[in-house]
Order: C-alpha cells, then sequence, then structure tokens
C-alpha cells in the first residue's frame, strides 16, 4: 500500500503557504512544533512584528491610540491522541458513519464497494445520523455507543458544507475517543475547516481524508472521480501506526494580549482590518477610557464570562464585550441588549453552531420588546431595519463583532457561507407594541411580565409581499400564497394591516391557524445519487387554493409581530428557509441599577431631520 500524504497534512498546509505575511488569517494562528501536531494560539496577530505598549497607556494623545485587544481569551482544550489503528482489515467490521449530506450515503457506497473488492472477508454495518449535530447532546447518543461496541473501526462521511464538517468531525473524534480507529472523509474545500475543529476540540492528529466529489453531488460519474482516488488512503488511514507525533499531540495556546497596536486612528484602522478584527467597515478604536464608559451599562465585573462563545470557545466577557461594542460605535445603554444577544446566541436551542457559520448563510434577526425600545430610541416604525439609527445599527454591528473576534468566525474558514448574508452586519428592530393590537413576540415566547427582553431567529431570506388587497381575507391570502418554504417564520406586520385584520376579529393563533391550514408549496424532494430529475407536475398558482402537497408548517414555526411604518398593501415575511430546525430563542435584557441616569446621559441622540418628519419618523 502507497505511503500516505494524510500524516503531514496539516503541515503541508501550513509550510506550503510560505512566510508570515502571506498567510490566511487562521494560519497566522498556527505553527507546526511536529509531524501532526499544531501549537495554535488563536490570537490573530499582526501581519508585522508589533511592539505593544505597557499597560498603563490608554485613550489618545496628539491623535494616538491605545486600544484594547478584542480578541477573546480561551481556555485551552483536553488534548487527546487518537485510538490504535488495526494491524489489518481482513476479518474485520468496519462501520460507516453516514450523515446527513445528499452525497454522503453513495459516496460510502463507494467505498464500501472498494473496501470488499479488496478485502472479501470484510464486514460493514452502517450508523445513518440525519442531525446536523453534535451526536454527544443527541437522543441517539446511546444507539451510536452501541453500534460502535460492535464495530472496529469507523469511516465517516462526508464534510462538504460549513456546520455538516465541524459536526462530522466532532462526531468521529467521539468515535476515536471510544477507542476506534477512524478516516474522515472531507470535502477538500473543507479541510481547513475540519482541521481547524479538530484542534479546537483537542484532537490534532484525527486523519482527515480529502475528497473531490463536489459539494451535494447526485451524480455517480462525479462521486466515482472525487473519491475513488482515496481509497489507499482511507485503508491507510485505519492501519498505518501511529507516530509519535500522534501518540504524544500537543496543541500549544499563547495568552492574548492586553492591548493592541497602538497608532494614529488610521494605522488602528488598518491593523484592525489586516488581523480580521472588522467587517471590513472603519471601527472606533477601543481605548481604556471608551471601555471603561461602556462597562457603565453593566452592574458586572468586567471579567465576568457571560458565556464561552463558538466555535473558538472564547470568554465573552463583559469587558471583551464591551470592546467590540465600542468598536462598533454603540453607546454604553446599547450593552445590557448586547449582553443579553450573547446569552441568546450560546443557547444550544438557537442552532448558532449550525446556522451562522452554514453554507446557506444565515443571519440573525433581533426583536426586541419592552421599555428599553425607548430608552435607547431603537426604532420599530419607518424603515426600522435601514440604515440610519444607531441603536439597531450598533447593537446588530456589536454583536457580529464579537461572533467573529471572540467566537472566532471568520468567512471562508469557519463560516463557509456560499454567497454571504447582508443581513449580517444588523439584523435588529423592536416590536411596535404601541401600535399592536395583540400580545407581543416576547409574551409569546414566554416572557409575560411585559419587561425587558430580546428575541433571536435566524433568517436566509427577507421577502416583501404585495397583497391582493386592503380587506382581511385578501391580507391572508396574500401571506398564504408568500410562504415559500416551510421552517422558522416571522410575518412583520405594519400598523394598518394590523388594524384591518384585528377589527375583523383576526388573532394571532386564528392567523397561524390558517396559514397552517392553506399554505402550499411545491415539494422539493431529494433524490439518491444516479437517479433521474423529474419535473414537478401542475406546480399550480400560490394562495390557499393553489394544488400541491400541504406546507408542512408547525404552529409554532411562525409568529406575528407589528412593526413598520403605517400604508401600503405589504407585510414582510424574515424566513429561515425552510433550513435545519432552529428555535426562536428569548432572553431578558437586565439593566444596571444606574439606569436612569445612564439613559438620562445618552437620550436624544438621533438624527436632527425627524424633528420636522412627524409621526411617519417615530419609533
Amino acid at each position: 500500500m502507497p505511503d500516505s500524504p494524510e500524516p503531514k497534512a496539516l503541515e503541508n498546509a501550513v509550510t506550503a503557504l510560505g512566510p508570515l505575511p502571506s498567510r490566511r488569517s487562521f494560519f497566522r494562528d498556527l505553527a507546526i512544533t511536529g509531524a501532526g501536531m499544531a501549537a495554535v494560539p488563536l490570537l490573530a496577530t499582526s501581519v508585522e512584528a508589533r511592539e505593544y505598549q505597557p499597560e498603563t497607556t490608554s485613550g489618545s494623545c496628539d491623535g494616538i491610540y491605545a486600544p484594547l485587544n478584542p480578541w477573546g481569551e480561551i481556555d485551552p482544550p483536553k488534548v487527546r491522541k487518537i485510538a490504535p489503528r488495526l494491524a489489518q482489515l481482513d476479518g474485520k467490521t468496519i462501520g460507516l458513519f453516514v450523515n446527513m449530506k445528499r452525497a454522503a450515503n453513495p459516496i460510502l457506497t463507494l467505498v464500501e464497494a472498494k473496501l470488499r473488492a479488496r478485502y472479501p472477508n470484510v464486514q460493514t454495518v452502517r450508523f445513518e445520523y440525519l442531525e446536523n449535530a453534535d451526536i454527544q447532546f443527541s437522543v441517539r447518543r446511546g444507539a451510536y455507543e452501541r453500534w460502535l461496541n460492535g464495530v472496529d473501526a469507523v469511516i465517516a462521511g462526508v464534510g462538504d458544507c460549513g456546520s455538516c464538517t465541524k459536526f462530522l468531525v466532532y462526531n468521529t473524534m467521539f468515535a476515536e475517543d471510544r477507542g476506534k480507529p477512524t478516516a474522515c472523509l472531507v470535502n477538500t474545500g473543507f479541510m481547513e475547516d475540519a482541521t481547524l475543529n479538530a484542534t479546537l476540540r483537542g484532537m490534532p492528529g484525527l486523519r482527515l481524508i480529502s475528497e473531490t466529489a463536489p459539494p451535494e453531488s447526485t451524480e455517480t460519474a462525479q462521486i466515482e472521480r472525487g473519491v475513488g482516488g482515496a481509497i489507499d488512503r482511507i485503508l491507510d488511514a485505519l492501519t498505518r501506526p501511529l507516530t509519535q507525533a500522534e501518540l504524544n499531540p500537543k496543541v500549544v495556546f499563547e495568552p492574548v494580549p492586553k492591548m493592541a497596536k497602538t497608532g494614529s486612528l488610521a494605522q488602528v484602522n488598518r491593523d484592525f482590518y489586516e488581523n480580521g478584527w472588522t467587517d471590513g467597515l472603519p471601527i472606533v478604536p477601543p481605548t481604556r477610557e471608551a471601555v471603561a464608559e461602556m462597562m457603565k451599562g453593566s452592574d458586572l465585573p468586567p471579567d465576568h464570562v457571560i458565556a464561552p462563545m463558538i466555535p473558538r470557545f472564547g470568554k465573552a466577557t463583559v469587558e471583551k464585550i464591551a470592546v467590540n461594542a465600542v468598536m462598533a460605535g454603540a453607546l454604553p445603554t446599547h450593552l445590557p441588549v448586547i449582553i443579553a444577544a450573547v446569552k441568546a446566541l450560546e443557547n444550544p436551542a438557537a442552532g448558532f453552531g449550525t446556522t451562522f457559520v452554514g453554507t446557506a448563510s444565515w443571519a440573525p434577526f433581533w426583536v426586541i420588546n419592552g421599555p428599553i425600545r425607548r430608552d435607547i430610541e431603537l426604532q420599530s416604525g419607518v424603515g426600522a431595519l435601514n440604515p440610519g439609527d444607531i441603536s439597531n445599527a450598533a447593537i446588530g454591528r456589536a454583536i457580529n463583532l464579537m461572533i467573529r473576534n471572540i467566537g472566532g468566525i471568520h468567512k471562508g474558514v469557519e463560516d463557509m457561507g456560499l454567497y454571504g448574508n447582508p443581513m449580517k452586519y444588523a439584523m435588529v428592530m423592536g416590536e411596535h407594541e404601541e401600535q399592536s393590537p395583540w400580545p407581543t413576540l416576547a409574551s409569546e415566547q414566554g416572557i409575560t411580565d411585559g419587561g425587558n427582553a430580546l428575541t433571536l431567529s435566524f433568517a436566509s431570506a427577507f421577502v416583501w409581499v404585495m397583497l391582493p388587497g386592503s380587506d382581511a381575507d385578501s391580507i391572508m391570502e396574500g401571506i398564504a400564497a408568500s410562504l415559500f418554504r416551510p421552517g422558522g417564520t416571522i410575518i412583520i406586520m405594519n400598523p394598518t394591516r394590523a388594524a384591518a385584520l384585528s377589527a375583523a376579529g383576526w388573532t394571532k393563533a386564528k392567523m397561524v391557524d390558517y396559514l397552517v391550514e392553506n399554505a402550499r408549496f411545491v415539494p422539493i424532494r431529494r433524490r439518491p445519487a444516479g437517479s433521474p430529475a423529474v419535473r414537478p407536475q401542475n406546480p399550480g398558482r400560490a394562495g390557499g387554493n393553489r394544488a400541491g402537497a400541504r406546507a408542512r408548517l408547525n404552529p409554532d414555526d411562525v409568529r406575528v409581530m407589528v412593526a413598520g411604518g403605517k400604508g401600503t398593501l405589504g407585510v414582510a415575511i424574515v424566513s429561515n428557509g425552510g433550513g435545519f430546525a432552529t428555535q426562536r430563542v428569548s432572553q431578558k435584557i437586565e439593566v444596571p441599577q444606574n439606569w436612569a441616569r445612564l439613559v438620562a446621559d445618552y437620550k436624544g441622540i438621533y438624527p436632527r431631520y425627524r424633528d420636522t418628519c412627524g409621526e411617519m419618523c417615530g419609533f
């Protein structure tokens, strides 16, 4: 059997990139201490050598800024070695771990056939795990452990998207931790993502096998070309004895410096941008004074950890949150909302680890309820989702900077979105409670005390719906016709349309029941690799009388809220596009004891043109 290149895949991937200045952002963090052993400080250090100012330096003097470092610190993971390999494969039982990806079954079927051709006495047994999730937290964990007890080794596939690659790595590591040698099949475009996540979870030696079948391929010839040549490397990964580096893996995490590079406004912005710490737009230098002022928005101590943020598990301390909030241009009165957002993101029910890094590019959508909307002048009226309002814009931007700098998510490395999503910059609005005839979104989510709360959902689509008429029946028919895919959906109803529906006796519950009964869509069915395409017959028109299958709407998938300006025959639909099942997550917002004083200090910061445009520019 030929030597496999896979043991040095990590080393070769780094050394081939050349000197430090030309490396990609992740590999600025990576140094190799031996074959297959990664030293990962996970600090996006500057491209040029830097000298850090003493920690007593702060603020700006003559246009020179000494900013704090926004990158989150982490606790090093427990480093583990991979399982001993098999001496031979003949007569063994090889488990085929099939994840939820379309190409996984045909890829592993091909591998199975080639394996049996080499070793006629090999037995194979499959385990299909159709959740895009970490199996150690799944109800199927016990079944997986029992299945592992009956196999000698595991071939797992396939990693060919952002989130599925991460979870395939985690679930393959689960088998290694239980003494089963594995070979983990990953599309070549996602090898960097797989390597990073194995290292972050403490198993840098995980044997990853690259394949080149196009992601989600359903064409047998493509799969054969992409995977057929990998069989020798797969078999080698299961049988080649562990190297000294694999027997003694090391992952070294360097401490994160307190201060970033000192310089002028332009120099600080360039340094932060080159480090991957910005969203591509200029930032406000987070000096000590600015961060201290920002932290007046919380009574918690600076080093208090709100949550570790995935995938790096960076510590979202109050101070690090404040640093990123200053960078975004937020005000101290925004900090309670931003802290609550961290808690919501790290709630497993939100599905943040799946949605934000996936190829489908979901974006977090934040809806704020309670008196805090008025306190911070958060827009819920005309153009609430448009640029131009500091609260809506800066809160959303601060959250996404934290995701980048504390969670460690960068596009093309951890965030594998095919096209990206402009809604990731900021998608924050208040619910216009004063104009709503119905209970608030927060109350529907179980926060019924009327207090301050935010609700998080993930969106891949924002759809404007032109209604056929202004009467209640026309409104509901138009909405039903526009639910193009089942899944998590928030319908944003402007005050005019909400008043019309309420006057006709429509409650939120009645609307949802109507949509569950009347929404239709043309079903999209996955077809097995190699099977012929089938053109849908008579898809019909959208609407309550549409021919076709009933939309698989769960009543809990749909919520209705009131926001936006008055007038027009439109509603807006924010949808996750029928993707992975995620839940809306609501979180109470806690304000500090000095809230009234803080609000008074920062009240009245808004564009002055609003003074002349009346109610249409109201909040």
